[in-house]
């Protein structure tokens, strides 16, 4: 067998099980309104692993920046804080970054993003390293509450 062969099976065998740990589900961006220039992501990430990660940064080509944000109540106003050190994810557990809370802020958006179009986002981990994530834009926060049809009894 091909040495250069070997060596790619063997790099792919050993680097999946590291890159399985960590899981992501239900990412969504959403913005204030259709127009904005900044959004935020919301997802879960699982961490199946017995070592604590973290997620250091997140990059795509559809923002300028994108920066980890907590949301932080001060006095009665809500503000949101650049976490510079990036979130924990605990071993056997899970990060939940959603709105109200932790999440990923994008700043400087190139254009407007179409409803139910999806786009990439790269997140470093301080253990697993990069994990490409594919996106929904679920729409504006303003558009998905004209279809908030719901009914209280």
């Amino acid at each position: 067998m091909n040495l250069r062969y070997l060596i790619a099976l063997f790099l792919v065998i050993f680097t999946l099980p590291l890159k399985a740990d960590i899981m992501i589900k239900d990412a969504i961006a959403v913005t204030s309104t259709p127009k904005s220039k900044s959004g935020a992501i919301f997802m879960i990430i699982h961490n199946n692993s017995q070592n604590i990660d973290r997620l250091l940064s997140a990059q795509t080509g559809v923002s300028k920046m994108a920066q980890m944000h907590s949301s932080e109540m001060d006095g009665d106003v809500m503000k949101m804080v650049h976490v510079e050190e990036g979130f924990e994810v605990p071993s056997h557990g899970r990060l939940t970054l959603e709105p109200g809370g932790k999440h990923i802020m994008l700043m400087g958006l190139s254009g407007t993003l179409e409803k139910d179009s999806y786009f990439n986002l790269i997140l470093e981990f301080e253990n697993t390293g990069q994990i490409e994530v594919e996106v929904k834009y679920e729409g504006s926060i303003k558009d998905m509450k004209k279809m908030d049809h719901s009914h209280d009894h």
